[in-house]
């Protein structure tokens, strides 16, 4: 078989990996939302739902297209037989998405008092934005791991990554909720079940990583990796802005409530 066959032939299996994957975790992650929604009722339900919003707008500044490029230079020096560059491209963008995750999971824990008083005007629900303002950290390892595994076409990783995680949250708020914790529990089992898939993600990742080639040992790969992820990342991380904002802006508006 030629090398365009062997191409195509990977390219088609990994897709039937990443559908799969998505097929399942989607259809687990609709069946749990409908027993939640039920078990929480309508005002608990839309009270939790606002909480993840207000993590979901500032994880917007998190993507600035570094996943973009890590998929596209995985891919590409894989193809070109530069898998001694890979490891610096994998670590350059895990140390991008866990500092800036780390950082604006801060900022959103800091601010929960203000955004839930004058912002939203439901004072109640600070506590709860600080528990999901973990989940930006967590997403951010995980949109990292979907990446790399895109970009090394290990799809079915994600694919596994996904569904664990779909697994956790569905029964780990369900448990929750039935125990009393109403929004409570739902927030704290939806963010559980984010560290934990994106934990399963680092480990994953670590497994591929351990098999590449070490780099030479200077710091020049990663200054290089680095700029390259930077550069490349540019115009999805405007995308990424304009989307997002336009997506979540009405339905803030929607979620304030007067006095």
């Amino acid at each position: 078989m030629s090398k365009t066959g062997d191409i195509a032939k990977v390219s088609a299996k990994g897709s039937f990996d990443l559908l799969w994957g998505l097929i399942v975790s989607t259809v687990i992650s609709a069946v749990g939302t409908i027993f939640i929604a039920r078990l929480l009722g309508s005002d608990e339900y839309g009270l939790y739902t606002v909480v993840l919003t207000v993590p979901a707008i500032i994880g917007i500044f998190r993507d600035w297209g570094v996943n973009s490029a890590i998929i596209k230079f995985t891919a590409q020096f894989r193809a070109e037989g530069r898998t001694n560059e890979i490891r610096s491209i994998f670590l350059t963008g895990l140390i991008f998405e866990v500092s800036v995750g780390l950082v604006l999971t801060i900022v959103s824990f800091f601010l929960a008092d203000f955004l839930a008083v004058s912002v939203l005007n439901r004072p109640t629900i600070a506590p709860l934005i600080q528990i999901a303002s973990l989940s930006i950290l967590a997403a951010g390892l995980i949109n990292a791991a979907t990446a790399i595994f895109t970009g090394y076409e290990r799809m079915k990783l994600n694919s596994i990554m996904l569904i664990i995680q779909g697994i956790i949250k569905t029964t780990t708020i369900i448990g929750l909720v039935i125990l009393g914790l109403a929004s409570t529990g739902a927030t704290i089992g939806y963010t559980v079940s984010l560290i934990i898939a994106g934990i399963i993600g680092l480990a994953l990742i670590r497994v591929i990583y351990m098999q590449l080639p070490k780099p030479i040992l200077t710091k020049q790969p990663y200054l290089i990796a680095g700029k390259m992820l930077c550069v490349t990342g540019e115009i999805p991380r405007r995308t990424a802005f304009e989307t997002g904002f336009a997506n979540h802006k009405c339905f803030i508006e929607g979620s304030w409530q007067p006095d």
